[in-house]
């Protein structure tokens, strides 16, 4: 736990004598780290355009024989209505998945608060976890498809994964015993932040307990 202003007021009266440190613990509390990620794979919307584009032509030319021309249509003879639902359905369909490509993003933050992420739209709301819940983390490469079964939410023998695409992670192991999988495309520049505040933190920990014990 980090102190605020008004603990280091009462814990250090002179504020000369904690100037710098109350600097440093300032600083940590701006520092934060944010990725956000989404599904952009090619062969994904090219899928998307070959079979809308087939939808859109079976439609029209569905339409056209069954309700203008009041000829059958298909192997298999269907009502006007149901011809219409059904074609709609696959519209409904198309539309539903196009959106879910536009708009569901992966996104997760670090700071000296905790972790906080979110799947959207899995997750409607950001699931936080503070630093006295996490027993521990790192980076790590995994498999999507062999630990979790492919991308997106996904559970495997490791627990739940968050993923959009690559093999590289942060695995943090709650101390409850659950563990969660952050997928991320930024692999090197969250190492070096991740490294940074297990540094600043030790120190702060190291720093706050000195102080609690001169008091104590």
């Amino acid at each position: 736990m980090l102190l605020n202003e008004k603990e280091i007021s009462e814990f250090f009266p002179d504020p000369i004598g904690v100037g710098e440190k109350e600097r440093e613990l300032s600083e940590l509390n701006k520092k934060k780290y944010y990725e956000s990620q989404k599904f952009n794979y090619t062969w994904a919307w090219l899928i998307l355009l070959v079979t809308s584009l087939l939808t859109a032509g079976g439609i029209g030319f569905g339409m056209n024989k069954k309700i203008l021309q009041g000829e059958e249509y298909g192997t298999i003879p269907l009502g006007d209505i149901a011809l219409i639902l059904l074609f709609s359905g696959l519209i409904v369909f198309h539309l539903a998945f196009l959106v879910f490509l536009i708009f569901s993003r992966l996104t997760f933050t670090i700071d000296a608060i905790g972790i906080e992420f979110r799947f959207f739209p899995f997750q409607q709301t950001y699931q936080k976890l503070t630093w006295d819940m996490i027993y521990q983390y790192n980076l790590r490469e995994y498999s999507a498809e062999s630990e979790y079964g492919g991308y997106g939410v996904r559970y495997g023998r490791k627990g739940y994964a968050y993923t959009v695409k690559g093999k590289f992670g942060l695995q943090i192991v709650l101390k409850n015993g659950k563990e969660i999988l952050l997928g991320t495309q930024q692999a090197a520049k969250l190492n070096l932040f991740l490294e940074s505040m297990r540094k600043e933190l030790s120190s702060t920990t190291y720093f706050i307990q000195s102080v609690l014990e001169k008091k104590i």
